[in-house]
């Protein structure tokens, strides 16, 4: 029964173990008692001792194994790989395990209390902020990333995983360490930007020759594409007469030795062969077995046709130093000796070749003592060329000849080389003292050639000097007849002006003022006579001196008005055409730009005075019935037309009886070019005239213009 009874402990069993203990324990109540209640309760309360016993017991053990899990739960919350918090909604921090302490450089005494987000740089903390509000926020677990202080130590990259506990009050946080991580990703993509990027292709295969990577560089260099080639067997850009390499080539990677710089020759899509230097490595699975091969192919081709030109021009060089007609030696800028000389030079020389090997420049007479010698290899040496002129060679017979020397310092397989090009310049002398005597010749020649002509271009110029002296000569005579002719027109002009201005005098002013005279004659004896009628005689006398007022005023505007002066151009010509208007019948308007105010008073004379004299000629020859007068401001000018609808007339005079009858345009055309504006007329029988000038913007103080 003990057996049975130990299997478990829940309150029923309890209950029963502590009843059968207490059958078991030696009876204690007094046999004199005979109560059966006082019996009962004393046994009961033996098993109630019993049964808290053994509940001491139970709780005792489950506190043993409790501690037990509680310091395992603390040894795995202390040491485990990630850091663990605890944090407020404010984000400060109740707990931290020693990882988590670790991580951030600080006792984990002083953690407790401080916030969080002061162990993140200043700009992520707000972020945080916001990340710790969307934790408490919901049930959810949220995680970001971002980068942690740490005291004493570089900054590292975290993910920070958080968990709202059940109450609401804190949060539970892991902080995990993504430096290491984040490297290695990092390293990764420029592993594979390199990859991509790289000139070389680069290709990883597996033991049996199956393509399994292919990058762009790749693509470019063999013409397959990954899509086409990856999968496929590597004997494909493989040439017929190299299918041994595969296996030549995967053999000593096998055996551990690598293979780099293998020059060889691989086949194009095209067809066409591309010459590589291939380097290779095997690549290991986790297990250290041989799982493929890398490859990484430069392309050779340039180099290997720069190699075959390089034999071809070294070939090409040798003939041509064999075959010159020039003496070509070579000598040590070291030893100052002569270490190859072509034939023509042993010719030039009389020396034999063997003989020539090991001499100094001044052993063969091109320079004179050792320590010329010495200072053209100094002088070489600095200036890494040297030319000597008329320099005098000995040959072997003892016979001097002059030779021209250019010696050039150079590098060949890293080694410095002087070669020294010898000419004989006997004919060349020759051929210059011929040159010479024949430039001297020709220079003589173009000297009297230059005379020649430097004569007949005086003639040619004293003659041309005189035919425009005539034409001169016929224009002055002809300006002269045109001064003359303009002289007795503007004559003409001034005395029938002042016939008209005599007789407007004699007739209007003269007549008026002997009206005044009588009418003042009239008032006298009115005075005496009848003095009723004395006012009526004043008002008829002052009626006559306002119109010997208007009359006066007549003609001082025809001279010069002077409201040209005080209002300006438009009001004025505005006052002349209305009086135009009236006095005969030719309806004239006006378009004028406001900026024509601004023009000099000589501009603005002229156009008024053009204006007045046009329309002066539509009134008495155009028979026009209007006209029309248009002045416009534009950029740097003043252009004016005056257009009538007149009869016309003919430009080139012929229907003029007189030349004085275009004393009006002659007037006109002098008062414009004064200003250096142009004047001009467009007419013809039947058709309307518009006379058109156009004047510059004076920019400085004009000519004083006469009105």
């Amino acid at each position: 029964m003990s057996n049975d009874l130990n299997t478990s402990n829940p309150p029923a069993t309890l209950r029963l173990r502590a009843e059968w203990l207490a059958t078991e324990l030696p009876v204690t109540i007094d046999a004199q008692r005979p109560q059966v209640d006082a019996t009962r309760l004393l046994h009961e309360l033996e098993v109630h001792q019993i049964e808290l016993a053994m509940q001491n017991a139970a709780l005792r053990d489950a506190r043993d194994e409790a501690e037990t899990l509680l310091e395992k739960y603390t040894d795995l919350y202390d040491f485990a790989p990630v850091g663990y918090f605890t944090l407020t909604a404010n984000g400060i921090i109740r707990q931290a395990n020693l990882t988590g302490a670790a991580l951030v450089g600080i006792d984990r005494s002083h953690l407790a209390g401080s916030v969080f987000a002061l162990l993140l740089s200043v700009a992520l903390r707000p972020v945080f902020q916001a990340f710790l509000a969307r934790v408490f926020a919901s049930d959810i677990q949220v995680s970001m990333d971002t980068e942690l202080l740490c005291k004493g130590l570089p900054t590292r990259a975290i993910n920070i995983e958080a968990h709202r506990s059940p109450d609401g009050q804190d949060c539970r946080v892991v902080v995990t360490d993504i430096t290491e991580r984040l490297h290695a990703l990092d390293a990764t993509a420029q592993l594979a930007a390199i990859v991509l990027a790289t000139e070389d292709a680069i290709y990883t295969k597996t033991l049996a020759g199956v393509i399994t990577t292919w990058n762009p560089a790749a693509e470019r260099m063999y013409g397959y594409s990954a899509g086409e080639i990856v999968g496929k067997s590597i004997a494909q850009i493989f040439p017929s007469q190299h299918t041994g390499d595969v296996e030549a080539h995967i053999n000593p990677l096998l055996c551990n030795e690598t293979v780099t710089n293998f020059e060889t020759e691989r086949l194009r899509k095209d067809g066409t062969l591309v010459y590589v230097s291939l380097s290779s490595a095997l690549m290991r699975d986790k297990a250290g077995q041989a799982v493929g091969v890398s490859i990484i192919a430069r392309d050779i081709t340039e180099r290997k046709r720069a190699e075959v030109s390089l034999r071809v021009s070294e070939i090409r060089y040798r003939r041509l130093f064999e075959t010159a007609h020039d003496g070509v030696i070579v000598l040590d800028p070291d030893t100052c000796k002569i270490t190859d000389a072509n034939p023509f030079m042993t010719k030039l020389l009389g020396y034999p070749r063997d003989e020539l090997i090991g001499k100094e420049l001044f052993e063969i007479g091109l320079l004179s003592d050792e320590t010329a010698s010495r200072r053209m290899f100094h002088k070489l040496k600095r200036n890494h060329e040297v030319r000597y002129e008329n320099l005098p060679l000995e040959t072997r017979d003892g016979c001097h000849q002059e030779v021209e020397v250019i010696a050039n310092l150079y590098q060949e397989d890293g080694h410095a080389v002087i070669q020294c090009n010898i000419r004989d310049i006997a004919e060349r002398k020759r051929a210059e003292m011929a040159q010479l005597r024949l430039a001297a010749l020709s220079d003589s020649n173009l000297k009297l050639k230059k005379e020649i002509d430097r004569r007949k271009a005086v003639e040619a110029s004293l003659q041309h000097k005189e035919q425009l002296q005539g034409q001169l000569l016929k224009q002055a005579q002809m300006q002269q007849r045109h001064l003359r002719e303009l002289s007795h027109q503007i004559l003409h002009a001034q005395e029938e002006e002042r016939k008209r201005i005599s007789r407007e005098l004699h007739d209007v002013i003269a007549q008026t003022l002997v009206g005044i005279s009588v009418h003042v004659g009239a008032l006298t004896g009115a005075i005496i006579d009848n003095p009723k009628t004395l006012a009526s005689k004043i008002a008829n006398m002052h009626r006559v001196v306002e119109e010997s007022l208007d009359i006066v005023h007549r003609f001082a505007r025809q001279l010069r008005p002077t409201m040209l002066d005080d209002l300006g151009l438009i009001p004025t010509l505005k006052t002349f055409m209305k009086s135009f208007m009236e006095d005969t019948g030719v309806r004239a308007s006006l378009q004028a730009s406001g900026g024509i105010e601004q023009a000099t008073d000589a501009v603005r004379t002229v156009l008024y005075r053009v204006a007045q004299e046009a329309l002066t000629n539509v009134a008495r020859h155009a028979k026009a019935s209007q006209a029309e007068v248009i002045i416009r401001c534009t950029d740097g000018a003043i252009q004016m037309a005056i257009t009538d609808n007149g009869q016309g007339f003919s430009l080139d005079g012929k229907s003029c009886a007189k030349k004085h009858q275009r004393l009006g345009l002659i007037g006109m055309r002098e008062r414009v070019e004064m200003i250096g504006g142009t004047f001009s007329v467009e007419s013809a029988p039947g058709h309307p005239t518009t006379v058109r000038v156009d004047l510059p913007v004076a920019k400085h103080s004009p000519t004083k213009v006469s009105p």
